[in-house]
């Protein structure tokens, strides 16, 4: 499992797959699935296959690679081959801005565009906060169970 990942990108990745693939860096798929606690295969299928990720999947990605919960928004319904750069360049701007500390005014201005970008459009907004309720659902479901 402590294997290196492949240096090429593979060539049946998605946009989305992109984006998680350069977030992790040299970090093969079977140390990152260790160290979050999810399957290497689950990683697989994100990354090649498209596969919508189950959200304790996606919160673990995304705090384990300090993705960005707009890009997996933007990423998300994105499966055409042509659009993989743009998972790559969202990636990058990531790992650019966390190397870099972000500044707390930087924070500000992306939270006041997501809010924006919500606000003009009532259906992602919709979206987010069905997806929000679901995820409480889930909450609640591990602390009873």
């Amino acid at each position: 499992m402590g294997r290196k990942r492949a240096k090429e990108m593979p060539a049946d990745i998605t946009p989305l797959g992109a984006y998680f693939w350069t977030l992790r860096g040299d970090k093969g798929r079977g140390t990152l699935a260790l160290e979050l606690g999810i399957s290497e295969m689950s990683i697989l299928r994100i990354e090649t296959r498209g596969q919508k990720p189950k959200p304790e999947t996606l919160k673990k990605l995304v705090a384990g690679l300090r993705a960005r919960w707009e890009d997996i928004d933007y990423l998300a319904d994105m499966h055409d081959a042509s659009q993989v750069e743009e998972g790559r360049r969202l990636a990058m701007q990531v790992r650019d801005q966390v190397h870099s500390g972000q500044s707390a005014d930087a924070r500000k201005v992306a939270l006041q565009k997501l809010a924006d970008e919500l606000e003009s459009d009532p259906q992602k907004l919709d979206q987010l906060i069905d997806y929000g309720r679901y995820l409480r659902g889930l909450d609640r479901q591990r602390e009873e169970g």
